[in-house]
């Protein structure tokens, strides 16, 4: 069924190896590319509620910290560089 599907992703991928490795030092304003790419590849693949949890426990809540680290003023990496490529995603 869909909803044991969606289980075994959410305990085998999500939980898995491969996304804490992914995310484990994932610095939101420095590896846009590598982040934004891991997760189109994969949202080809797995359930939209996996990816939707993935957002909600790891991407989100990194991209909302980094948002309230960052300083317009004297910070020499623009908010747009690292932030709009997760908005198709997100």
């Amino acid at each position: 069924s869909s909803a044991l599907y969606v289980r075994l992703c959410r305990e085998l991928w999500l939980g898995g190896v491969a996304v804490r490795a992914a995310f484990r030092d994932w610095e939101p304003r420095e590896n846009v590319e590598a982040a934004t790419r891991f997760v189109r590849r994969w949202n080809r693949v797995l359930p939209r509620r996996v990816i939707a949890e993935l957002a909600d426990d790891v991407i989100v809540p990194r991209l909302a910290s980094a948002i309230e680290k960052w300083q317009p003023t004297s910070d020499p990496v623009p908010i747009d560089r690292w932030l709009h490529p997760w908005l198709p995603l997100l």
